[in-house]
């Protein structure tokens, strides 16, 4: 009886060994792969430094807002944490990430696309976040997704099971010494950009839709509107460039979205900056398709923007 029971124990151990060794080997090919990003979310998770200025968003943050650009006109320390697809879950759970281990900035830049307040997909990549659990940001942001943090750090190789075809094959394309970074990308303090050609048609990717509104994206927005009050964080609304409204024609309550967001910032007292509005959305030229900027786009974009910012950052932050 004693011998069966000990083959039993031994095979499960081997084959956790085994799951345990194919899970770090897939890590090590996944981190080579997107080592913009591991290296962007180890700032995030793990660092220590004391930023005057981060911006947070999704891809459009992520590939328009050079921090070098705003810091030579503001003279500031800013890093940009941007992430593609993110949404106010992501906004959340990032900004309380960074308040885990970084001093507090001076000013927070959060921009705000149509699809911030939908949370039908609550994470675009929850896989990156899995080598940081260990945050009690993440961790709470993963329960919320039914996501069990604390038997995905017991058994670290159970993550394998959330893995999509994408994501295995990148493992391999890692592991090969391949990367998603182009060698002409402009890549510095958070920030990521490689396209350099301009919109030479209509962009087709665009289909006309209706953009859910989750109320607790509202209470998430509001959470972080309260924590940057109680820490005495200069917060900034902005909605990023746009080719000629592109985004908002194509999407119904687009309209809503908008007022609903500058309602909430005239109630806090907050500057909520449209620049979509600005002159560079009508020049097809600066942009990679009608929600993204392009190289030369973002670099235009990022020194007015560090005009924009430059009076607010000298001013005292209003009462509330």
């Amino acid at each position: 009886m004693k011998k069966p029971l000990l083959r039993i124990v031994f095979v499960l151990l081997a084959a956790t060994v085994a799951a345990q060794g194919l899970f770090m080997l897939g890590s090590k090919g996944l981190q080579r792969y997107h080592h913009y990003r591991s290296h962007k979310f180890e700032m995030i998770f793990h660092g220590k430094h004391d930023h005057d200025l981060i911006f947070i968003g999704s891809s459009r943050t992520q590939s328009a807002i050079d921090p070098m650009q705003v810091d030579s006109i503001c003279g500031t320390d800013s890093y940009n944490l941007g992430v593609e697809g993110a949404n106010l879950a992501e906004f959340h759970l990032l900004f309380k990430a960074w308040l885990e281990n970084h001093p507090n900035p001076k000013m927070v830049l959060l921009t705000l696309d149509l699809s911030s307040f939908d949370l039908s997909r609550r994470f675009f990549n929850p896989v990156a976040y899995y080598p940081y659990l260990e945050s009690e940001a993440v961790s709470a942001a993963m329960s919320a997704d039914d996501r069990r943090p604390l038997l995905l750090r017991a058994l670290p190789f159970l993550q394998v099971a959330d893995y999509d075809d994408y994501t295995r094959s990148t493992c391999f394309k890692g592991l090969r010494g391949e990367t998603d970074v182009h060698p002409a990308a402009r890549v510095f303090q958070g920030f990521l950009n490689s396209d350099e050609k301009g919109m030479t048609g209509a962009d087709t990717n665009i289909r006309y839709t209706t953009i859910p509104v989750d109320e607790e994206a509202k209470k998430m927005l509001e959470e972080i509107i309260s924590t940057c009050r109680s820490r005495n964080i200069r917060l900034i609304l902005t909605y990023a460039p746009e080719y000629r409204e592109g985004w908002q024609k194509h999407a119904s309550n687009s309209a809503k979205i908008l007022e609903m967001i500058t309602k909430l910032a005239a109630k806090h007292k907050l500057p909520f900056l449209r620049h979509d509005q600005l002159d560079i959305c009508s020049d097809p030229a600066l942009f990679v398709n009608t929600g993204h900027l392009n190289k030369k786009g973002a670099a235009v974009y990022s020194r007015l923007l560090g005009e924009t910012l430059r009076p607010y950052l000298i001013a005292p932050r209003p009462a509330d």
